[in-house]
């Protein structure tokens, strides 16, 4: 876990309870946090699938075989440029989820 802290400074020790930041800390060690993350990918995955299914352009294109490993990796990354969203309450995580990955894996038109 401290590697994946220090790739991803843009969750601190000192983020409040209930925050994105503060949720985002136990990935992976929390089962809990870990199936979010994983929901979370599934569920762009679908929602994607859904939208290029009606020729529509998806949500985010991230490159065939990444995972939710990856999807953390981007998150952090999205989190360290813009730390005030850490800040959130984790109610909003699948805004940021989405706003994060539509931004690290745009699609090609």
């Amino acid at each position: 876990m401290c590697l994946v802290l220090a790739l991803a400074p843009g969750v601190r020790a000192n983020d409040d309870y209930g925050t994105v930041g503060f949720q985002l800390k136990a990935y992976p060690a929390d089962d809990s946090v870990r199936m979010s993350m994983i929901s979370m990918f599934r569920t762009l995955h679908a929602a994607n699938y859904f939208l290029e299914n009606r020729g529509a352009v998806p949500i985010a294109c991230q490159p065939f075989g990444t995972g939710t490993n990856e999807s953390y990796t981007a998150l952090m990354a999205y989190l360290q440029q813009h730390p005030e969203l850490g800040k959130r309450p984790v109610s909003d995580l699948w805004d940021i989820y989405v706003e994060a990955m539509a931004r690290s894996f745009p699609c090609k038109n």
